[in-house]
């Protein structure tokens, strides 16, 4: 409560639009970032202008979609890829 704002500052969704493509990859089991958030983030990326690309990746927590040991990864991997050759 203290740092309120701070919270603004380091929120992607406070922060948009980017004026860029991104993409969103989470877990299915996600329980820090759920699917209604995950929903509003795309909801109002779009209202802003930005072109936004959700991946959610089957029985995925929060964490697996960063760690290149779980089997995520794969999924992860080839959607950067994907990115940068765009």
């Amino acid at each position: 409560a203290d740092v309120r704002d701070r919270y603004a500052e380091g929120s992607p969704v406070e922060l948009l639009p980017f004026g860029i493509r991104h993409l969103l990859i989470v877990g299915d089991s996600d329980g820090i970032v759920p699917e209604p958030v995950r929903k509003a983030y795309m909801s109002r990326s779009l209202k802003a202008g930005d072109r936004v690309e959700v991946i959610v990746i089957p029985n995925a927590g929060h964490f697996e979609v960063i760690a290149p040991t779980a089997a995520a990864w794969t999924t992860v991997r080839a959607a950067i890829k994907r990115m940068v050759a765009y």
